[in-house]
Order: structure tokens, then C-alpha cells, then sequence
């Protein structure tokens, strides 16, 4: 039997920082929360960052809520994301009412406390096997509609007191193509919360904007073509990252490593819309040391989530 048949833990992923669950245009069927998590505990993902479609499809406040709630519901260990979580209580951040600005609906509990029991130097783990698969950490990730983007600051905050760390720009299914002032406002308005950015799109169009703000992006989107571009920004950009999704030439991921150095790369799968195999495969046989595969895999986000707390 071929090597590449028998899974390896070369290819266990720590973290995947592009998964989504709910209903999509394109794709045939929607995929609930319960469909994706056991997708990726089958591919040996300990953790996800994850959100509702609807938030980029429909309405931020109320896919931001449905991420919440649903990742609640689906965990029973809590622990506080931050140290301030942890010296105000359980009901400071949100003003106790979680619900989003606007909106009736209410999670049950913090957004952050959806993942699974604390780790070593903070970093949060995959919780207990439950029904014979791993079960799967989930990280939220929040959004705003960045074609009305008036009150993003109100959303942003409610994000931000709720334990989201993390905000998805989707750029190219809100028409958003370049630089516009609603755009340059979300993007000030987040790395001035400290918050990490999931960049959809060209790295190129968008690049310029992010650069010299000090904010930490992962563009979700870099494809093999581009990696030149990307190459030259983040040689000036310690801040800039990207998912090895789309480095599929023999020599890809090697370039960004030798070029760069593996922190500027990590996992993201887009599950449920992607295959993981192929991606896991890729990195299981890149030709890097592995100190710095285990980076890709999960040590790099799993530094800068501790980093955004």
C-alpha cells in the first residue's frame, strides 16, 4: 500500500482558521454545525475557526449571533478567554444581556468560552473524545457587512465583549473590490481592537490598506500565482499571514519558509466547500524541518490567539 494512503501525524492540524457551517448559493447542500465538526474531527482537526454563512450572506448581527449561540450550545466546558473575562465575572463583557446591538436574540453563553480545557502556555485544546471522534475546539469568528458599515464600530465592540478575537472581511461576496471608505473604516476600527484579520480575496487589492497599521491579517485567498506579491509585502509585514489552501505548486509552501520563514503561514481548510486531504497531504510532504510544519499546523494561530486575548 502507498505511503500517502495511511494517514500520518504529519497531518494532524492543531488549528484550521477557515471554516464556515450553514447555507451557501454555490454549494448543493448546507452543512449545519454538527455535519462540519464531524467532518473535521475525521481529518484529525483539533481546532476551527469558525462562523455562520449568514453573517456574510445575509446579516452580520444576525449570523454573528447565530455563530455565537450555536457554538455555545454545542460545548459544555467554559473557560474564560481573557484575564479581564476572568476579574470581572461572567457577565461584564456584553453588559450581561449578550445579545447583539439591535437584536433580541441572545447567545446562552461567551463566545469565547466555546473552546475546549486550557493548555500549556495558555492555548486552548481540542476538549474530550465524545461519540468515539476527537471532538473539535471551536474558535468564533465574527463579520460585518462591509456594505453598510455605519455601525460597525457598535458591532465590532459587542464582538469584542463577547470573545470574539477574530473578524472575517468577505470582500468578494459583498462586492467590496478595492479600497473603499467603508472598507479603510472596518479595517481601522478592528486593529485598533486588536483584533486578527481573515482577509477573502487578491492580497494585492487589499495589501496596501493593511500595511504599516501593525495588524495582524491571514489572507484566506493566496493562490501559487501571487505568491511574489504576497512575498514582498510580508518580507515588511511580520503582521502578514496566509493559509497554504492554494500553494499547490511542488514548491510552494518551501518558498514562503525559505523566503520569509514559516511563521507567515498557516492552515485553513475552507471546509466545507474544500477537500482537507489534499491540503493535509501537502503538508505532510513539504520539504521543511518539523519544528516548522508544527508552526503551520497550529502553533502560529495558536501564538496569535494568545497574543489577541
Amino acid at each position: 500500500m502507498a505511503d500517502w494512503l495511511t494517514r500520518s501525524p504529519e497531518e494532524h492540524i492543531l488549528y484550521d482558521v477557515d471554516v464556515l457551517f450553514g447555507p451557501w448559493p454555490s454549494h448543493p447542500t448546507d452543512s449545519d454545525l454538527a455535519t462540519v465538526k464531524s467532518h473535521l474531527a475525521r481529518s484529525h482537526i483539533q481546532n476551527a475557526l469558525i462562523l455562520s454563512t449568514q453573517g456574510a450572506l445575509f446579516s452580520d448581527q444576525a449570523g454573528n449571533t447565530e455563530t455565537l449561540t450555536a457554538l455555545a450550545n454545542t460545548s459544555s466546558s467554559a473557560p474564560p478567554t481573557s484575564r479581564s473575562d476572568q476579574e470581572r465575572g461572567p457577565d461584564a463583557a456584553g453588559g450581561g444581556s449578550g445579545g447583539v446591538p439591535g437584536s433580541s436574540a441572545s447567545p446562552t453563553s461567551r463566545a469565547g468560552q466555546v473552546h475546549g480545557a486550557v493548555g500549556a502556555g495558555g492555548g486552548r485544546v481540542a476538549p474530550e473524545q465524545q461519540g468515539g471522534q476527537p471532538a473539535v475546539g471551536l474558535v468564533p469568528v465574527g463579520t460585518v457587512d462591509l456594505r453598510d458599515a455605519v455601525g460597525a464600530a457598535e458591532q465590532l465592540d459587542w464582538l469584542v465583549g463577547n470573545g470574539v478575537r477574530c473578524l472575517r472581511l468577505f470582500t468578494g461576496v459583498q462586492g467590496v473590490l478595492g479600497e473603499t471608505p467603508a472598507y479603510k473604516y472596518v479595517v481601522g476600527e478592528a486593529v485598533r481592537r486588536g483584533m486578527v484579520l481573515l482577509q477573502d480575496g487578491d492580497p494585492r487589492r487589499f495589501g496596501e490598506v493593511l500595511a504599516g497599521r501593525g495588524a495582524e491579517v491571514i489572507f484566506l485567498d493566496l493562490h501559487v500565482y501571487l505568491l511574489g506579491d504576497f512575498l514582498l509585502m510580508a518580507k515588511s509585514e511580520p503582521g502578514f499571514r496566509a493559509t497554504t489552501r492554494m500553494l499547490s505548486s511542488p514548491d510552494g509552501i518551501e518558498r514562503v519558509v525559505e523566503t520569509v520563514g514559516a511563521r507567515q503561514l498557516v492552515f485553513g481548510s475552507r471546509t466545507p466547500f474544500m477537500d482537507i486531504s489534499p491540503q493535509t497531504l501537502r503538508l505532510r510532504y513539504a520539504r521543511i524541518s518539523p519544528e516548522d510544519r508544527a508552526l503551520i499546523a497550529g502553533g502560529n494561530m495558536k501564538a496569535l490567539l494568545e497574543k489577541a486575548v
